[in-house]
């Protein structure tokens, strides 16, 4: 998330940051920034956990345990958060895509219509058109305006949920 820091850069070059304003992503922004990297050619995206079989330092510990605790994607206990849960949930809608994103070749720059962001891709492999749209708005759903979706050569196509994506067939 722009202008901040997750939970796993508190500890930096042995010393201990104190960063008041340090947060994990929300679930939409966690969203936004999958679509986000899709949407400018990603080819793949992961995520993993910071996560070490030592037990951190007296220090290490004190300012873990100053800080929220249960913002990364594991608890300090190894637990799942909401935001491994989210994870989970693009990753998800997003499997049955997985091995077309690495053939997807960006057709032009993206277009803006309001919060909506729109981008039409080329299957390298047999030149079927796709689009993805993406809704900048990490708080309200948005439509997708129909004179974007007419630019992407589509009719008609459900809201986006805040910081969410699509990727769609273009017929």
């Amino acid at each position: 998330a722009q202008g901040f820091s997750s939970i796993w850069t508190r500890k930096i070059d042995g010393r201990v940051e104190s960063r008041p304003n340090a947060r994990a992503p929300t679930a939409a922004e966690t969203r936004f920034q999958i679509w986000a990297s899709i949407l400018s050619g990603a080819k793949a995206v992961f995520f993993f956990t910071y996560q070490s079989f030592q037990e951190p330092s007296a220090d290490s510990k004190a300012a873990l345990e100053e800080w929220e605790t249960n913002v990364g994607l594991r608890t300090l206990k190894g637990e799942e958060t909401e935001a491994l849960k989210e994870l989970g949930a693009v990753g998800r809608k997003l499997k049955p895509s997985y091995p077309l994103l690495g053939r997807l070749e960006p057709e032009g720059g993206a277009v803006v219509e309001g919060d909506i962001l729109a981008r039409r891709f080329e299957d390298a492999s047999n030149g079927r058109l796709y689009a993805v749209f993406l809704n900048r708005s990490l708080t309200e759903p948005r439509p997708i305006p129909p004179e974007l979706l007419g630019r992407m050569g589509l009719a008609a196509a459900k809201p986006l949920e805040p910081g969410d994506g699509r990727l769609v067939a273009v017929p």
